[in-house]
């Protein structure tokens, strides 16, 4: 499997690598007689992509697409195409974007299928009434923390809220995200079990707020609040902590600190998983204490030579049968985007799918890992049925993540640089251990005692900026299983690949 993913990857780099540049262009304008400014925006990203995990994830169980919609291994080429509107008139401004992101294949582009679905990827509005008071409302990316560690909040949502600047390098937002409804727009995808249904309650809310205080040079320093009331998974719960950026000459420094606190309800009414199961396995008046931690430090010695260490803490669970859910989720991790050592396409930038590793769409902490409320009953979990909603949900991507997750314990260490004025790289090597193992040992399968070294992830990635609407990177990643997934699964589990490059026209 190492020289098939090897040759695959040499093939795919050398495509990229010598794609010619195409024709650049510009974004296209127009001014109505009102004198609203009109852009037009469109996108064409494409993702040839090798995945050698079958050995350690098998059956499918591992979600290639980036876009969290197909299961396959082996090749595919993923495509997020894009195009819209952006506006802005006097105090005012608004955009429309619509996108579709697939699997590419005949079945998909020249056929009633996936290929003519798209939907709306961003549609949203402001007004502002002063520089201390902005409106906006819409469906928008949100992102509370995706400058330090990501920990946090990072995601497109229906979002409603104000913003402003209060001067004195202190700025504010205040917002509400609905992210699931159990509405009438919501039945056909929101599966209709639990008793909240009955009465349009089956809800997730959030509410966040965030004051950023800028230290001039010194970089800024924001507290974080955040609280979902979760009827969807019967229970409330509260985020708070804070980020801080630091500069000191060459040096930056990212610091995130987070807690969580909260408490479940019934713990009947899990629209995720089986009702039957969770009722045999009550969460009543569980209590939610988690927390999570990161700290990064870049040196920036020349501009080709940029190295940083990194490390995070997610807690873990480290008892699914006790009344405390002790395993950190954020509303939605996007540290696949966020900090120094965030790479899009690293292997823990998919979704792994089984109890010894499970990350969400935008996060590399194990959100996914861990038992169900199925493991802990003895009764197995189905093939292919995400773990998320199974055990103690109060939070993760889509509010499906298991708060009786193991946690993570993470250190890294890599460089980022610019070759040349359009050829940069960013390379990293990550050690994980899981912070608590006792859920893992109430998996089906598992060793009595797991260990907690979960495995080693490299990960390389070359980028050649074409002209100023066109790149292409190219990503290699490696993981190696650690003596903890093999006592998860039963067994030693072989090394796992992927293998991707990505062809950009953006404008």
């Amino acid at each position: 499997m190492a020289k098939r993913f090897l040759r695959c990857t040499t093939a795919l780099a050398a495509i990229g690598l010598a794609t010619a540049a195409a024709p650049t262009g510009a974004s296209a304008q127009a001014v109505t007689q009102d004198g609203i400014d009109i852009n037009f925006v469109a996108q064409g990203k494409f993702q040839p992509t090798y995945v050698g995990a079958q050995g350690l994830l098998g059956n499918n169980n591992f979600r290639t697409d980036a876009g969290g919609n197909i299961q396959t291994d082996d090749e595919h080429v993923r495509s997020e195409i894009r195009f819209g509107a952006t506006f802005a008139g006097d105090n005012w401004t608004g955009k429309i974007i619509l996108e579709n992101d697939f699997t590419t294949s005949i079945n998909t582009v020249d056929r009633i299928n996936r290929g003519q679905r798209f939907g709306l990827e961003r549609v949203y509005f402001t007004y502002e009434f002063s520089p201390a008071f902005k409106l906006g409302g819409g469906w928008e990316f949100k992102a509370l923390d995706i400058g330090t560690g990501g920990l946090l909040y990072g995601d497109d949502a229906p979002t409603f809220g104000f913003s402003g600047d209060l001067g004195g390098g202190t700025s504010y937002e205040i917002f509400w995200m609905p992210i699931t409804d159990a509405n009438d727009a919501d039945q056909g995808f929101v599966r209709q079990t639990a008793p909240e249904i009955a009465d349009g309650d089956a809800d997730m809310s959030v509410f966040a707020g965030k004051v950023d205080f800028d230290l001039g040079e010194q970089g800024r320093v924001a507290p974080i609040i955040a609280h979902a009331r979760n009827n969807q998974h019967d229970n409330n719960n509260t985020w708070f902590g804070g980020e801080y950026v630091g500069n000191f000459g060459k040096l930056n420094v990212l610091a995130e600190a987070m807690g969580a606190f909260g408490e479940f309800d019934s713990g009947a009414g899990t629209v995720a998983s089986p009702n039957a199961q969770l009722n045999q396995q009550s969460l009543a008046n569980d209590d939610i204490q988690a927390y999570a931690a990161y700290f990064s430090a870049k040196y920036k010695a020349t501009d080709a030579f940029q190295p940083y260490a990194s490390f995070r803490l997610n807690s873990g669970d480290d008892d699914p049968f006790d009344n405390d859910v002790e395993g950190w989720l954020g509303i939605t991790d996007i540290s696949r985007f966020s900090g120094h050592d965030g790479i899009d396409g690293g292997f823990f930038g998919y979704q792994p799918v089984n109890p010894a590793l499970g990350s969400g769409l935008f996060g590399t902490g194990f959100d996914f890992a861990g038992p169900a409320s199925s493991d802990i009953l003895g009764v197995g979990r189905s093939s292919g049925a995400p773990i998320g909603g199974n055990g103690a949900t109060y939070g993760g991507i889509q509010n499906s993540g298991t708060g009786l997750n193991p946690g993570q314990i993470r250190g890294t260490v890599g460089s980022t640089g610019n070759l040349t004025p359009k050829l940069s790289y960013h390379g990293q090597v990550n050690v994980l251990w899981y912070e608590a193992t006792g859920g893992l040992e109430a998996v089906p399968g598992s060793a009595n005692d797991v260990d907690s070294f979960a495995g080693v992830q490299g990960t390389a990635q070359l980028k050649y900026q074409w002209g100023q609407y066109v790149s292409t990177r190219a990503i290699a990643s490696v993981f190696e299983p650690g003596q903890g997934v093999d006592d998860t699964l039963g067994g030693e589990q072989d090394t796992a690949g992927l293998g991707m490059v990505e062809l950009k026209w953006a404008f």
